[in-house]
């Protein structure tokens, strides 16, 4: 709906990706999927972005891959909606094994993300990120898997420093989904692995 790449290494900086509109009106179209980005057989890098109120027929509002190697850093992935889609209006990664660092998802209709696989090299990557209020937050079809550490998760989930809590936005509301002061995600991070600015491009970690 909004970008697509296949075969492509692209990269999407610091930009918008919203209000992208891959609607079909029949539920037989099943390739009608990637709201705001689809990725096809790709080793992308997506970083310091907001891809909201995307749409798509199925799966993948926000994000769909396919064979796809996919980095993601400093990007909100929010309010994004599937026509005919059930836990993957987020994110959905088919035979893709992707890393969200520091990636916010939350509140997309119908599901956060996807890790759909008919290998077990099909994983989907989670580090000092925050999934949380999209209903299915995290599902699996056929041999995905995730590995998730240092993240807050909607429901808990199994990891190395990950929590369960309500993230207490600013102003979720608004779309303002930066951590207010008594957020329990503040501090629960780590800085390995993890980029040295923030998606307003501030120093990483603050305070230290």
């Amino acid at each position: 709906g909004g970008v697509y790449g296949n075969y492509s290494d692209f990269q999407i900086l610091n930009s918008k990706i919203h209000f992208n509109n891959l609607l079909t009106g029949t539920q037989e179209t099943y390739n009608a999927t990637g709201g705001g980005v689809m990725s096809m057989r790709a080793t992308p890098k997506i970083s310091g972005c907001m891809i909201t109120n995307n749409l798509s027929a199925h799966g993948g509002g926000g994000v769909k891959l396919y064979n796809s190697q996919i980095t993601i850093i400093n990007t909100i992935i929010s309010a994004n909606n599937c026509q005919y889609g059930s836990g993957d209006c987020g994110v959905k990664a088919e035979e893709s094994s992707p890393t969200l660092i520091n990636t916010t998802v939350v509140f997309n209709t119908n599901g956060g993300i996807v890790s759909y696989g008919s290998e077990s090299s099909s994983i989907v990557n989670i580090l000092n990120s925050v999934i949380y209020g999209n209903g299915e937050d995290l599902t699996i079809y056929q041999n995905g898997a995730f590995s998730i550490s240092h993240s807050l998760i909607d429901g808990g989930y199994s990891g190395t420093g990950n929590i369960d809590a309500a993230p207490l936005f600013v102003a979720a509301a608004n779309g303002n989904y930066r951590l207010s002061d008594y957020s329990p995600a503040i501090g629960a991070g780590t800085a390995t692995g993890a980029p040295t600015t923030d998606i307003d491009g501030n120093a990483r970690p603050n305070p230290d």
